[in-house]
């Protein structure tokens, strides 16, 4: 029997048992690195979408900074725009008085 050992590929009946041992703690090596894989995956993923949110919500906070810029432009400018007409005004009555007099 002992001259028997090894030849075949087996080692007797024990060897099947501790070959699928073998195999289950392979396998479940191989499941813990793939969920371990999957988790970094995850939280890879969730990293970016983290940095994408805050990246919109700067953009649409500078979109609505330059929003209020631009209608504090816009009304700068009517007001200036109403200075000029005013100062334009009084020039002209100006001249009409030293017309006049």
């Amino acid at each position: 029997r002992r001259e028997m050992r090894g030849v075949g590929g087996s080692d007797g009946p024990g060897s099947v048992g501790r070959d699928s041992a073998r195999v289950l703690r392979d396998g479940s090596s191989l499941q813990r690195a793939h969920d371990d894989e999957s988790d970094a995956r995850r939280s890879v993923v969730s990293h970016e979408l983290r940095v994408q949110r805050k990246r919109l919500a700067q953009a649409e906070q500078d979109e609505e900074a330059a929003a209020r810029a631009a209608a504090s432009a816009d009304r700068a400018e009517a007001r200036a725009a109403e200075k000029h007409k005013e100062a334009a005004e009084d020039e002209k009555d100006a001249a009409q008085g030293r017309m006049a007099a």
